[in-house]
């Protein structure tokens, strides 16, 4: 069979085609040249657990994906990561503080280097190893929904609808009081972020104020007490208490009336006392020695 030079050039387009679709594949989605290599380098995460972190996970520096973790593994403290960082990029500081973050709340974990204010200058290279703290770590989420399973049913079910009760009877009604709340808050963030120089000063000189308190903890802690002391008592006279609740408004229309009826009379009463009170200011020596004798007259009486 003769091969016709329309063929001929037909299979020609469709190998140089096939080619160039390899090599598309193979470098943007396959990735061959990082799988080897070539324009990226390696670096090594320690963890204390995995965080739900996997294979191919996302790497990023200030938000831009740098890389792709590209191995994880167990070691005897933990677990190691494999990060292929691309070599393009930004020269991420070797002092980054690395964390491990959710996408969503599915569980979809990334590694997130962030640099600090002040770099010391030195970037990651190849070969280097960046350690992660507990505190970098993720919060699993079956051990929150373990934590909030036994806080439920510490609460108890009764306690629990009780809250729940007494929580739509609080905010029951309360619709408009709450969109003017919110609309406040978001005035509020609104003004916050226009002076966020101011926020932040107020928030480093926050410092010191929280370092007092620290220091009268042991005087916080004993008003607390002495708190729970009055409550307790109060409470274990609450009949006493509610009682006088109960007859403070009768006894205060009493007290009112009473005034009310000597309102005419009470400032004439005072105003005779005054008159007695200077015709006895006049005779006061006369009557203090007349108080004076009359015990010893009385006793010369008796005796007679």
């Amino acid at each position: 069979m003769k091969i016709t030079g329309f063929i001929r050039g037909q299979l020609t387009v469709f190998a140089i085609v096939s080619v160039i679709a390899i090599l598309v594949v193979g470098i943007f989605y396959i990735r061959i040249p990082q799988m080897l290599g070539v324009g990226s380098y390696r670096v090594t995460l320690q963890m204390p657990a995995s965080g739900g972190l996997y294979q191919n996970a996302n790497v990023s520096f200030r938000g831009v994906d740098v890389g792709k973790v590209t191995g994880m593994w167990l070691t005897p403290d933990g677990v190691e990561a494999e990060l292929t960082i691309r070599s393009g990029t930004d020269d991420i500081p070797k002092d980054s503080a690395a964390t491990v973050r959710s996408v969503s709340a599915v569980g979809e974990q990334f590694v997130e280097f962030t640099p600090p204010e002040k770099p010391a200058g030195a970037f990651l290279r190849g070969g280097d190893t960046v350690v992660v703290n507990d505190d970098d770590m993720p919060v699993e989420i079956s051990s929150m929904l373990d934590q909030a399973d036994a806080l439920l049913q510490a609460v108890g079910n009764t306690q629990l609808r009780e809250v729940m009760d007494q929580t739509f009877l609080a905010f029951n009604g309360t619709a408009p009081e709450l969109r003017r709340l919110l609309d406040s808050m978001i005035l509020f963030v609104g003004e916050a972020n226009r002076n966020v120089d101011a926020v932040t000063d107020l928030i480093d000189e926050a410092g010191p104020v929280l370092g007092t308190q620290n220091q009268t903890a042991a005087q916080i802690r004993a008003w607390t007490r002495n708190l729970t002391v009055t409550t307790d008592t109060l409470r274990s006279h609450k009949t006493n208490i509610t009682g006088i609740l109960q007859k403070g408004p009768g006894t205060a229309t009493a007290a009112t009336k009473l005034f009310d009826d000597i309102s005419e009379s009470f400032p004439v009463a005072i105003s005779n006392l005054s008159v007695n009170a200077r015709t006895m200011a006049v005779y006061l020596p006369n009557l203090q020695q007349t108080i004076v004798l009359y015990p010893r007259v009385l006793a010369t009486l008796i005796t007679a």
